[in-house]
C-alpha cells in the first residue's frame, strides 16, 4: 500500500472515530427543519443560527476511484485518495424533497507510470435529496471541478467540465450519518502536439465514494 493511499484510509478512520466522540460531548436537541434530531448547540453552550441549525454538514471520504479514462479508449492506473468537505441543505421545497449544495476538497492522487505526474481538484455539486424514512435519504446531481496537476509535461495544463454524482445518505446517530456515492468528475487536457500547435484530451475519473457526515 502507497504512502497517499494509507494517509486516506488512516484520515477516514480518524474522522469514524473524532465524529462519535464530538456528538457526544455536544448536547442534543430536536431540529425544526427538515424532521431531522440534530445537535442545536456549540460545545460552549451558545446556540447555533437557524440558517445553520439543521442544514450545514461537514464531511470526510474515501474516493475509490483508481482509473482515469482518456477519450480514445486508452486508461490511466491512479491511487485513490482522500477528499473534505461541507455540505448545506436548504429546507424542503415538497414534502420529502430538498436541494443542497456543498464542495470538497480532493487530495493530490498520482497517475501511476506518468513520471510522477499528480490531480488535484476542488469540487462543487448541487443535488436534489429525497427522504425515503426519517434516517434514509437518497439524492442527485451534477457536479464541476477546477483541478490542478503537479510534475506535468512543460506546457500542458488542465481544467474542469460537467460531471454527475448520485447516492444515499443514512443517519444512524442524531449528528452522524453514513453516506455512500458514485461520482463521475470530467476534465479536459491540453499540450503541445509536437508541430508547434497544441491538443485537446477529454478525461474523466468515476468511482465510488464511502465516508462519515457530522451535522450540526
Amino acid at each position: 500500500m502507497s504512502n497517499s493511499i494509507r494517509t486516506s484510509v488512516l484520515g477516514l478512520v480518524g474522522l469514524m472515530f473524532l465524529i462519535p466522540a464530538i456528538s457526544v460531548a455536544a448536547p442534543k436537541a430536536a431540529s425544526k427543519n427538515n424532521d431531522a434530531t440534530i445537535g442545536s448547540t456549540l460545545g460552549s453552550g451558545a446556540s447555533l443560527p437557524e440558517a445553520i441549525r439543521g442544514h450545514l454538514s461537514v464531511f470526510g471520504m474515501l474516493d475509490m476511484a483508481d482509473q482515469f479514462e482518456v477519450s480514445g479508449g486508452s486508461k490511466a492506473d491512479s491511487e485513490r485518495t482522500f477528499l473534505v468537505g461541507a455540505n448545506y441543505e436548504f429546507d424542503q421545497f415538497n414534502p420529502g424533497m430538498a436541494l443542497q449544495v456543498g464542495g470538497s476538497y480532493d487530495f493530490a492522487r498520482e497517475v501511476k507510470n506518468a513520471g510522477g505526474l499528480k490531480v488535484s481538484e476542488w469540487v462543487g455539486y448541487g443535488e436534489v435529496t429525497a427522504k425515503v424514512t426519517p434516517k434514509f435519504k437518497v439524492m442527485g446531481g451534477m457536479n464541476y471541478n477546477f483541478p490542478s496537476f503537479s510534475n506535468a509535461a512543460p506546457g500542458a495544463s488542465i481544467k474542469g467540465k460537467l460531471g454527475f454524482q448520485f447516492g444515499a445518505s443514512f443517519q444512524f446517530a442524531p449528528q452522524i450519518a453514513f453516506d455512500a456515492r458514485w461520482r463521475q468528475l470530467e476534465m479536459e487536457t491540453s499540450g503541445d502536439n509536437g508541430q508547434g500547435g497544441k491538443t485537446s484530451t477529454g478525461v474523466k475519473i468515476s468511482g465510488f465514494m464511502l465516508g462519515g457526515r457530522y451535522l450540526f
